[in-house]
């Protein structure tokens, strides 16, 4: 019997890819965004898969943080949504929860069936890369034969965001806190930039524990 192999989608990144690539062809579009997800799920073996996406409005970063990504325009979102309408009149499952991201709905259903099923989180959001561990990946598309052993995927190690960033997966979430997000409009710890956010990790192993000893 084949074991259960959980592929869920943050499918706002994948669409904002398929949107820039296809243009104004909404037809290309919505072609692309399945093609992308169908090659995911056969590079690692999927037997089930969803979509998370993000719901229309506003969230409750914005209610923390009324200038959370306010550089963000509705061009990008008005190329998405008809993308989106046209995934779902496929049989794929696809969720969108009021209030909140499509990133909380990808980690809600990871915390969810990890327990129950082999898990793969895909999306060229490196804020998911926190949850690279044990019985869970992380995957970000990168094209055609573009990934080992010619697949579509790159799969994600702890070593891997250690080199990127500095410090592990479960330390990623305090480093963005330390050095900001530019994409999401959020500032950073003034004079900290992200070399010192991860020498500050490293040394203090968390952000509570760098904070105590100041």
């Amino acid at each position: 019997m084949t074991a259960s192999h959980l592929l869920i989608i943050d499918a706002q990144s994948l669409a904002g890819r398929a949107a820039h690539v296809a243009a104004d062809d909404v037809t290309n579009g919505v072609r692309l965004w399945c093609q992308m997800a169908r090659g995911a799920a056969m590079d690692v073996g999927a037997t089930h898969l969803v979509a998370a996406w993000d719901h229309e409005g506003s969230t409750f970063r914005h209610t923390l943080f009324p200038t959370y990504k306010h550089r963000r325009t509705g061009s990008m979102r008005a190329r998405i949504t008809p993308i989106r309408a046209g995934v779902e009149r496929t049989a794929m499952i696809s969720m969108s929860i009021a209030n909140f991201e499509g990133d909380d709905v990808v980690a809600s259903l990871m915390a969810r069936f990890r327990t129950h099923a082999r898990v793969t989180l895909l999306s060229n959001d490196s804020d998911l890369l926190q949850f690279v561990s044990d019985g869970v990946d992380v995957a970000t598309y990168v094209g055609v034969g573009k990934g080992i052993n010619g697949t579509r995927i790159r799969t994600w190690s702890s070593a891997d965001v250690l080199a990127k960033f500095g410090v592990p997966p479960t330390n990623l979430a305090a480093f963005k806190a330390l050095c900001g997000e530019d994409g999401d409009d959020i500032p950073g710890v003034k004079n900290i930039g992200k070399g010192t956010a991860a020498t500050l990790l490293r040394r203090w192993q968390s952000l509570e524990q760098a904070l105590e000893a100041i």
